[in-house]
């Protein structure tokens, strides 16, 4: 199984969203960490530091988001993280249809690169790709990860 294959508005891997906290232990393990995020009953963030990765669980226990920080995950094959705002929007381009926004950060740099019809976010630290976080497309909330990532 390729667990670190990015599946923007499906999943990660073979999991898929709408997959129960089991499903995905089964798939990932024990999380090394849960975050309950405030003021979002229910919600439950299970942080895989040993794959790099967090996991976004809804209120009725169902994953709906996804944030990878793993040097090792492909997007469509190709590695994303590590990659220059250039060359990671070029890959964007290529593989998606819908429109691309930058999020610009006060100093003037790109913070994310985000598209938004996919719930789809590219994270930069000094305009290199830190982190990629995505959602189920079909979900109602957008609910968002982004952060799960240690700086």
């Amino acid at each position: 199984m390729t667990i670190l294959s990015i599946a923007p508005a499906a999943g990660f891997g073979q999991l898929r969203f709408g997959a129960s906290y089991e499903d995905v232990r089964a798939h990932l393990g024990e999380a090394s960490q849960i975050i309950e995020p405030a003021g979002e009953p229910g919600r439950q963030i299970h942080v895989f530091n040993d794959l790099q990765l967090a996991a976004g669980f809804d209120a009725s226990g169902q994953l709906d988001t996804f944030e990878v920080w793993n040097p090792q995950a492909t997007l469509y094959g190709c590695p994303i993280i590590g990659l220059g705002l250039e060359e990671a929007a070029l890959l964007l381009r290529e593989k998606f249809s819908f429109p691309i926004e930058a999020q610009i950060h006060d100093d003037d740099d790109v913070e994310q690169l985000c598209i938004r019809d996919l719930g789809f976010g590219v994270w930069f630290e000094d305009q290199i790709v830190t982190s990629v976080s995505w959602s189920d497309a079909t979900s109602a909330e957008d609910q968002s990860i982004a952060g799960a990532a240690p700086s």
